[in-house]
């Protein structure tokens, strides 16, 4: 579970290094869209929006917040390692 922001449009570039914005904490958020799909690449197949805000002005960006929940599928481990060493 995670609590976190995106941008409702794409940052400007000159704001991406910007430092007020990025002590603003919003210089490096991305779309709605941009964050689900990283999610999805990422593995998680499962994704749930627990709590959404409505658009806020941050910055010179609006932005959302959002708590969301994912889960990726247990997959089966390619290296088991037994009493703190790599088997041979």
């Amino acid at each position: 579970m995670v609590s976190d922001i995106y941008a409702t449009a794409p940052v400007p570039d000159e704001y991406r290094n910007d430092p007020v914005a990025v002590s603003e904490c919003w210089a490096g958020s991305v779309t709605r869209e941009e964050y689900l799909k990283t999610l999805s690449e990422a593995g998680f197949r499962t994704i749930t929006i627990l709590e959404e805000s409505k658009p806020y002005p941050k910055g010179q960006v609006e932005v959302c917040s959002f708590t969301i929940a994912g889960e990726k599928p247990k997959e089966k481990r390619l290296i088991e390692v037994r009493n703190g060493s790599f088997p041979n």
